[in-house]
C-alpha cells in the first residue's frame, strides 16, 4: 500500500476545490474510503496497471474515463460507473482473459510464423480484449463488424456529462457476462444518440488492459486496399494507435466496418488490405456466416491467405480445413453449444475431436461460455513441395 499511500497524500495537500471533491463527497473520510476501495479492486488484476496513472494524454484520457479508470472530477455518478465496470471487468478476467496470455504462449506461438505482423479478427466488432490476449505481439489488429464505427470528438462530449454513462454500461453488459458481442444488440445500443460507435469499447478494451492510446484517426480503405483520410463511397475504418505497457513501440487496431459477405461489392478492398502483411486470423462467436455459401470469397480468402486460424466451430466449416491444413484441437466439441445454431452440427468435427487427443481449454470463450464444452482449432496451411 505504500504506493497508494504516497499517491493519497499527493491528492490531500491540495484543496478539494482543485479536484472538484467538495462536489462529490461529503467528508474526506468518505473519499479516502473510496479510493482504498477501488485500489483493492485493482491490485492483484491481471495485467496490472494502477487506476490512478495521469493519463497521458487527450486520448488517453478518454479512454481511461470510458473505461472506469480516470475520475475527475469526483462525483458519485462517475464512482457508480467506475465500480460498475471495475466489478463486471474483474469477472470477466477471471473467467476467462487473464488465462489466455499464458496459455497461448505455451500452445500456439511455437506454432506462428516469425513474421507475422497483422492479426484479423472478422467478425470479431470491436473485441479487441480477445485479439490482444490471444496475440500480444501483433504491429496490427484488424477487427470488422457491422457495428457503426463512431467519432472520437464525440465520445469525449458524451463522457463529460455523468448521464449518459447507464448507456454506456448497458452496451457492455452482453460482453461483460459472455465474452462476445450481440451484433443485433449491438446495432441498436451503438446507435442511439449518447452511446454511437464502436470505437467506445475499442477505448474502452485497450485501456483496461493498461495501454496508453496515442492517437485515433478516421481512415477509409480505397480500391487499392490502402489506408486513407476518410472519403465517402470507401469502406470506412478507424485506427487507433496504442502502446502496451511495458512497451515502448506503438501498435496499431483498425475497426473496418464492412459486411463480409459476397454482396459487398467492396469486399476485396478490404481483403487487399488485410494481406498487406503476413497475417493470422482469430474467429469466434461468429455465428456460423462462414458456412453459408454467401460468404464463399471470404471463406476462400482465409484459406488461400492466412498463416494460420485459431477459431471456434463458428468459423470455417471443418470439411474445407481437413484437407488443406493441419489441425490441432483444443476443448471438447460435442454440438452447436446454442440451440438456435443446431443445424450446423458438424459430424467430422465431433469425429475428429474424438479421434485425437486434445489440450484442455482452461477459460471460458465463444457461444460455450458458459458451458464445460468449447472448442478452439489451430488450422495450419500444409506446405506442398515445389518442383
Amino acid at each position: 500500500m505504500e504506493r497508494f499511500s504516497l499517491i493519497l497524500m499527493c491528492f490531500c495537500i491540495l484543496p478539494f476545490s482543485t479536484y472538484g471533491f467538495a462536489d462529490g463527497f461529503d467528508t474526506q473520510s468518505e473519499l479516502e474510503d473510496v479510493f482504498t476501495e477501488v485500489y483493492a479492486a485493482h491490485q492483484n488484476s491481471t495485467p496490472a496497471f494502477h487506476i490512478y496513472t495521469a493519463p497521458a494524454n487527450d486520448y488517453d484520457e478518454v479512454a481511461k474515463r470510458l473505461a472506469g479508470l480516470f475520475i475527475e472530477p469526483y462525483d458519485k455518478k462517475q464512482l457508480n460507473y467506475a465500480k460498475s465496470v471495475n466489478a463486471q471487468w474483474e469477472k470477466l478476467n477471471a473467467a476467462s482473459l487473464s488465462h489466455i496470455p499464458a496459455w497461448s504462449a505455451a500452445h500456439l506461438s511455437y506454432f506462428l510464423p516469425q513474421n507475422t505482423t497483422t492479426l484479423y479478427y472478422p467478425f470479431g466488432g470491436p473485441d479487441i480484449a480477445y485479439a490482444l490476449a490471444f496475440f500480444p505481439h501483433m504491429n496490427n489488429y484488424i477487427l470488422v463488424g457491422l457495428e457503426p464505427i463512431g467519432a472520437f470528438d464525440n465520445i469525449k462530449k458524451t463522457i463529460a456529462n455523468p448521464s449518459t454513462l447507464p448507456a454506456l454500461e448497458r452496451a457492455f453488459s452482453s460482453y461483460w457476462k459472455k465474452g462476445y458481442f450481440i451484433t443485433s444488440e449491438m446495432m441498436t445500443q451503438l446507435s442511439n444518440r449518447d452511446i454511437r460507435g464502436a470505437l467506445y469499447l475499442i477505448l474502452i478494451g485497450l485501456a483496461r488492459n493498461g495501454c496508453v492510446i496515442n492517437f485515433v484517426e478516421d481512415l477509409s480503405i480505397d480500391p487499392s486496399g490502402q489506408a486513407v483520410a476518410r472519403q465517402d463511397k470507401m469502406l470506412p475504418c478507424v485506427r487507433v494507435v496504442f502502446t502496451p505497457p511495458g512497451k515502448n513501440s506503438p501498435q496499431n487496431v483498425y475497426y473496418v466496418r464492412a459486411d463480409l459477405t459476397n454482396i459487398n461489392e467492396k469486399l476485396a478492398h478490404l481483403m487487399t488490405f488485410v494481406k498487406r502483411a503476413p497475417f493470422v486470423t482469430l474467429i469466434k462467436s461468429a455465428s456460423y456466416v462462414l458456412h453459408d455459401q454467401c460468404a464463399s470469397q471470404m471463406r476462400a480468402f482465409l484459406l488461400t491467405n492466412s498463416s494460420a486460424i485459431l477459431q471456434d466451430d463458428t468459423g470455417i466449416p471443418f470439411c474445407y480445413l481437413s484437407s488443406t491444413h493441419q489441425i490441432y484441437p483444443f476443448g471438447t466439441y460435442k454440438k452447436p453449444a446454442l440451440n438456435v445454431f443446431k443445424h450446423f452440427l458438424q459430424k467430422d468435427l465431433q469425429n475428429f475431436f474424438s479421434n485425437h487427443s486434445t489440450v484442455a481449454i482452461p477459460f471460458k470463450i465463444g457461444y460455450g461460455f458458459n458451458q464445460d464444452d468449447r472448442n478452439l482449432i489451430l488450422a495450419l496451411p500444409v506446405k506442398t513441395d515445389e518442383h
